[in-house]
C-alpha cells in the first residue's frame, strides 16, 4: 500500500465534506491528452527515468485537473523530499512544483471513477462550498488512492476544490 499524503480534518460539513489542510508538498506534474499516458510519464519517472537514475517510492493520492492543454496528473512525492534532493527529470514532459500548502474541501466516494460518480460528488461538494460561504480557487481535483487491481468495493476517490481561508 502506498503511503498517503498527511492532512489535518479542520471541520466536517454535511453529506460527508471534510474541509482539510495539507501542509507543504512537491509534485511531479504533468499534462497529457489522456490519463494512461499521463500516469505512464510519472510512473517512468519515479521508476527511475531520471537523472540520478532514482527510484522513488509511490505515494497517494495520485491527482488529477483538467486544464486546457488537457489533463494535468500529478503524484505527490513522498514526506521528506525537497526540491534539492528530488532527481531532475529526463522529459520535458515533467515538471517538479512545490506546493506551498493547500486546504481543500473534500468529499470521497468509493468503486472506479465514472462520469456519474463525479458529476454527482461534485454537484455535492460545490453545493456545501457554497452552503458554508467559502470561496474556491482553481478547478477540481480528482483524487485516487488505489492501485488498479484494488476491488471496486475496496476502492478510495476523492473530488476535492481548494478553498482560501477568506469567505465567499
Amino acid at each position: 500500500m502506498a503511503e498517503e499524503a498527511p492532512y489535518k480534518v479542520i471541520e466536517r460539513l454535511e453529506n460527508e465534506v471534510e474541509v482539510r489542510e495539507y501542509s507543504g508538498q512537491i509534485w511531479a506534474t504533468t499534462i497529457s491528452g489522456s490519463e494512461d499516458t499521463a500516469f505512464m510519464i510519472l510512473v517512468a519517472y519515479i521508476s527511475g527515468r531520471n537523472e540520478g537514475k532514482t527510484e522513488i517510492p509511490m505515494t497517494a493520492p495520485v491527482i488529477t485537473r483538467q486544464v486546457p492543454d488537457g489533463l494535468m496528473m500529478a503524484f505527490v512525492m513522498p514526506p521528506g523530499s525537497d526540491m534539492k534532493n528530488l532527481p531532475k527529470p529526463v522529459s520535458d514532459d515533467i515538471g517538479i512544483k512545490e506546493i506551498n500548502g493547500l486546504r481543500l474541501a473534500v468529499i470521497s466516494f468509493p468503486s472506479y471513477v465514472t462520469r456519474g460518480d463525479y458529476e454527482r460528488g461534485l454537484k455535492i461538494l460545490v453545493s456545501m462550498v457554497k452552503k458554508k460561504g467559502l470561496k474556491t480557487k482553481g478547478g477540481p481535483l480528482l483524487l485516487q488512492y488505489n492501485s488498479p487491481w484494488t476491488p471496486p468495493m475496496d476502492r478510495r476517490n476523492e473530488i476535492a476544490v481548494e478553498i482560501s481561508n477568506t469567505p465567499a
